[in-house]
């Protein structure tokens, strides 16, 4: 075994002949550009004299590792090649290597990214809460193989070549998962702009970005089918403040996937409820964000987060049905209308729709039984592709798993990779 220190240099400075001239422009590398899974951004370009004092300095092929938390622990590092003029310079937040002339920089690179490495300089972390840091000293005295430089190489070629099929096959999944969720909203859409008979009879709806609809259909607008449209309250502007049990208060935080959450977590008192009462919620209200970055995302509310209130940023609509809550909450999330929503919505400091906007956004409605089963097919259909997503979703989770433990078995011997 011999410690990291005898195979790499620990933070050196640049060779004699690489020193840079003041105006001469290099590569600058702070550790937000350092990607996951060995990816550099190499775009910043800066004069050496900016950056040459009171910085890392690195040149082709040393490897870099983010010392701070929660980087280390997530694995980011890399091998720096394609550096302007050869060299560069990052912040103090790294940790820069230098492979000595019997060591190998790709090996030290999967050494550095096997869990053993990562799990125990996480133990070994110093610093206060939330910005604990790598020590040189931990890098430099990690115990590893003292191995000949061509064991290092084969290690090395082989741990390239087979985390870049998981890589790969990670992308396709990933891909796959993309057009998955194309492919489900594209049939939500479908059911809610044209329903599910697709040789039923269309007319032109009279609006460009709807097109045609079903005949037998009726195109009115929010508030002509809901019994009731209004905004929240800050409870700040009757002198009231949140406690730590009461009654539920949502913000537009709680509105996200087409779904109210529980989370974040905020209460107001009985009596501040009673005084918010034109904004008391009840079960099946649709709640529709309609101020920040997040305008036109809703939401039904689940009886089992009533009682229940909620601030200026978020509009509820009182449907006269239960069902038409549930399936203006599905026309409301369709690319269509959340288009419609950008180009309504004022423009200053950040977008904001009026309730009058919204009661005005066109909906269409059908009868009963056929809304019925147009909400029953939105729900097979959710409920399918979800189960496709849980799928490849753990499969990402296995090949991360697999990943990890190929490169931990490779650096410390536990798997023979060839000749």
């Amino acid at each position: 075994m011999k410690r990291l220190k005898y195979l790499a240099e620990i933070n050196p400075p640049l060779p004699r002949n690489r020193v840079p001239k003041p105006d001469d422009e290099v590569s600058f590398l702070p550790m937000e550009r350092i990607g996951e899974e060995g990816s550099l951004d190499l775009s910043e370009v800066r004069p050496a004299r900016d950056i040459s004092k009171g910085y890392t300095a690195m040149i082709d092929g040393d490897l870099v590792i983010a010392k701070i938390t929660p980087c280390f622990e997530n694995g980011k590092g890399a091998l720096c090649y394609g550096l302007h003029g050869g060299m560069g310079f990052g912040t103090t937040e790294l940790i820069v290597l230098r492979a000595k002339s019997k060591s190998d920089s790709g090996y030290l690179y999967w050494l550095t990214r096997g869990y053993h490495f990562r799990n125990w300089g996480e133990a070994e972390m110093r610093g206060s809460a939330g910005q604990k840091r790598v020590t040189e000293e931990f890098v430099a005295n990690y115990r590893s193989a003292d191995l000949k430089p061509a064991d290092q190489r084969r290690i090395a070629a082989y741990l390239d070549e087979a985390t870049g099929k998981v890589d790969r096959l990670v992308a396709l999944r990933r891909r796959q998962m993309e057009l998955l969720r194309e492919q489900r909203a594209a049939l939500i859409q479908q059911a809610v702009t044209r329903g599910l008979n697709p040789r039923a009879p269309l007319k032109d709806s009279g609006i460009p970005w709807l097109g045609q609809v079903p005949e037998h259909w009726k195109l009115t607008r929010i508030k002509r089918e809901s019994r009731m449209i209004s905004k929240g309250t800050t409870p700040s502007t009757i002198g009231s403040e949140f406690v730590d049990t009461g009654v539920r208060f949502l913000k537009a935080e709680n509105i996200c996937d087409g779904a109210v959450s529980a989370t974040p977590v905020f209460f107001i008192t009985d009596e501040t409820h009673r005084e918010l009462f034109r904004s008391q919620l009840k079960s099946h209200d649709l709640l529709v964000v309609i101020a920040g970055a997040t305008t036109g995302k809703s939401g039904v509310l689940p009886i089992d987060l009533t009682p229940a209130n909620l601030n200026q940023a978020v509009s509820f609509i009182r449907f006269k049905t239960s069902n038409m809550s549930l399936f203006c909450n599905e026309w409301m999330a369709t690319p269509c209308i959340q288009e419609f929503v950008r180009q309504t919505a004022v423009q200053s400091a950040q977008p904001n729709l009026s309730m009058q906007d919204l009661g005005n956004i066109p909906i269409v409605t059908m009868p009963d039984k056929e809304l019925e089963d147009v909400l029953r097919a939105i729900h097979e259909i959710k409920e399918r592709f979800d189960r496709l997503n849980s799928a490849y979703t753990r499969q990402l989770e296995l090949l991360a798993e697999y990943r990890a433990s190929l490169i931990h078995e490779c650096v410390t011997g536990q798997r023979a990779v060839g000749k």
